[in-house]
């Protein structure tokens, strides 16, 4: 699903969001961290009855990585390019 995943530097933490093309609402994510000296990005997109955990690591201008869905096995590929 084509969607925009916009992650902000507020000067002390991460704040972020994901807006689904087909939608157009962006959905706030949540425990958002990013290691910068590993390109390691995990977050969480609250999802009520379906949390989604997803991780993933930075290399160059794109994010990819998979994702779970209420804790499960780490099954889904996602990723994101600037």
């Amino acid at each position: 699903w084509p969607a925009n995943l916009a992650l902000v530097w507020n000067g002390s933490s991460w704040d972020g969001a994901l807006t689904f093309d087909a939608v157009g609402v962006p959905e706030m994510l949540t425990d958002i961290r990013f290691d910068a000296a590993t390109g390691a990005l995990l977050f969480t997109r609250p999802v009520p009855a379906a949390m989604q955990v997803f991780q993933g690591f930075l290399s160059g201008n794109t994010v990819s990585g998979q994702f779970n869905i209420l804790g499960g096995p780490f099954s889904f590929r996602w990723s994101a390019t600037r």
